[in-house]
């Protein structure tokens, strides 16, 4: 009896501790569900809208750059046919087409190498967005909270949270960066095709050659455009920043990320350490190697070491004799390197070649203060890597002649002209033309009089050093030449400080 009682007490008590820690998991499980609502209510309104606006525009300036592109390719090629036919045509059955035909072509083969191959290009923070919004879908979310009804109206996080459209433009921004590498693949097929034409002459035509360079060149500056529009989405706006902060915040976000981001498509990084994973079929861990070599390093003997340090600088000689060799054949172009120096500022936005600056220039007065001071503002337009051309206007601010007497003037206006091109390192060759307006007045109207204008022409030096990421230090020594012209005498020696940025 008292057996019996004893096994019904056990009973009573596995099933009250059972039942506590079945209520302590579930309350835990609530709690960080609130938690999870909780801050996503704090998430910018606009952080969907914002990475849909930001999808959207990516988009259609990546489509209208890849036909403008296309469109430069055309003529390349059309000019290179064009020499390839008055040398030799009976080397080749390759005919000029029209306009639609070829852009018909090369896009017929690129969504077949989209849909054949794998040509996608990882870049970490569209796979962010991407799964950011997914994790916001508003189903999903009901799906991970349905016990949190009653506690929460998670309803009134369905506008904030309606991704569909977002997630749509992040999808078509995805798929266009695809089909712009499958292009990619297509011309330099396209390529390779007119050098195994060109391999067939003894004797290399200099029009049919240039041809090819030429349209390599254009290639090259395709793969750089596109190329430029990826790394926009590398640097991601403060409100995108700051609501993927507070998502990583979230453990439920991060368990998220590892199931269903990219990466997770192609390993699964969340359970990295299944052996019986299919993903990782074939791969060996890195224990695996590490054991490995301490292995053959223990059987080699005392000096095993050695060896193997010696092995890797002979392997890392025969390396560079390789490239070498291929160097010398002229098939650089091969290895996506450009037999031609690359003007990095031509892919770029117009706004995005502009660089602001601004400089002071002192004049001195009879005390220890400059009796007259040039504020300037220029813009510069970057032609090259090496060569800058602008425009600016400069206001002269009389300060008076001395401590004891202080007093603000309008003492003249300029309008400038100026390039600056690179010459070694941090220095440059500057030169300019100026006019300038050297008599003081008290309204704009004065300024119509032509006759009180007098012309400026400047040659010099700068030493342009960058301090930071944004900024760059200029400082300017420049000579008049045309001085001794002015009504108005100034000093024909200009020092200027400035910023640019």
């Amino acid at each position: 009896m008292r057996k019996a009682i004893n096994n019904i007490f056990s009973i009573i008590i596995k099933f009250i501790l059972v039942h506590m820690i079945s209520l302590f998991f579930v309350q835990a499980y609530g709690q960080t569900s609130i938690d999870t609502l909780s801050k996503l209510q704090q998430l910018p309104a606009s952080y969907i809208s914002s990475v849909e606006q930001q999808s959207k525009k990516l988009n259609q300036q990546l489509d209208h750059s890849i036909q403008k592109q296309l469109h430069i390719l055309y003529k390349a090629e059309t000019k290179l046919l064009k020499h390839l036919q008055k040398t030799d045509s009976s080397k080749t059955n390759l005919q000029i087409p029209d306009y639609q035909t070829y852009i018909n072509n090369i896009q017929q083969k690129a969504k077949i190498l989209t849909s054949s191959t794998n040509l996608n290009n990882y870049i970490p923070q569209l796979d962010s967005l991407s799964t950011s919004l997914k994790f916001l879908n508003i189903n999903s979310l009901t799906d991970q909270t349905k016990t949190l009804t009653d506690k929460l109206n998670i309803n009134s996080l369905t506008d904030k949270l309606n991704t569909t459209n977002a997630l749509q433009s992040v999808t078509e921004l995805q798929n266009k960066l695809n089909y712009s590498n499958a292009i990619e693949q297509v011309l330099k097929e396209k390529q390779q095709q007119y050098k195994d034409i060109l391999s067939k002459y003894t004797d290399i035509p200099t029009r049919f050659k240039k041809s090819l360079n030429n349209y390599t060149e254009k290639i090259y500056y395709y793969k750089q455009q596109i190329q430029e529009y990826k790394d926009q989405l590398k640097d991601p706006e403060k409100l995108q920043q700051k609501a993927m902060s507070l998502l990583r915040e979230l453990p439920a976000f991060q368990n998220f990320m590892k199931k269903n981001s990219f990466l997770a498509s192609i390993f699964r990084t969340d359970n990295p350490t299944d052996i019986n994973d299919p993903s990782l079929a074939g791969l060996q861990r890195r224990t695996t190697v590490e054991t490995q070599i301490q292995n053959q390093i223990s059987n080699g003997g005392p000096n095993a070491q050695n060896i193997i340090q010696t092995n890797l600088q002979q392997a890392k000689q025969e390396l560079d004799k390789l490239k070498d060799k291929i160097a010398q054949q002229g098939n650089a172009a091969d290895l996506d390197m450009p037999n031609f120096k690359p003007n990095t500022q031509k892919t770029k936005t117009f706004w995005k070649r502009l660089e602001y600056g601004a400089n002071l220039q002192n004049q001195k007065g009879s005390s220890i203060l400059p009796n007259m001071s040039d504020i300037a503002l220029t813009v510069g337009y970057k032609l090259n890597d090496k060569s800058v051309i602008g425009i600016g206007t400069s206001y002269k601010l009389g300060l008076g002649t001395g401590l004891d007497h202080i007093k603000l003037s309008n003492e003249g206006i300029s309008l400038r002209s100026y390039i600056d091109y690179k010459i070694k390192n941090s220095w440059y060759m500057s030169g300019g033309y100026e006019q300038n307006y050297l008599t003081r007045f008290s309204s704009v109207q004065e300024l119509n009089n032509i006759n009180a204008w007098q012309q400026s022409g400047l040659l010099g030096i700068s030493k342009i050093q960058k301090l930071g990421k944004k900024y760059k230090a200029k400082i300017q020594l420049l000579y008049d030449l045309l001085y001794q012209q002015q009504a108005i005498k100034t000093s024909p020696v200009k020092f200027r400080l400035g910023y640019v940025f």
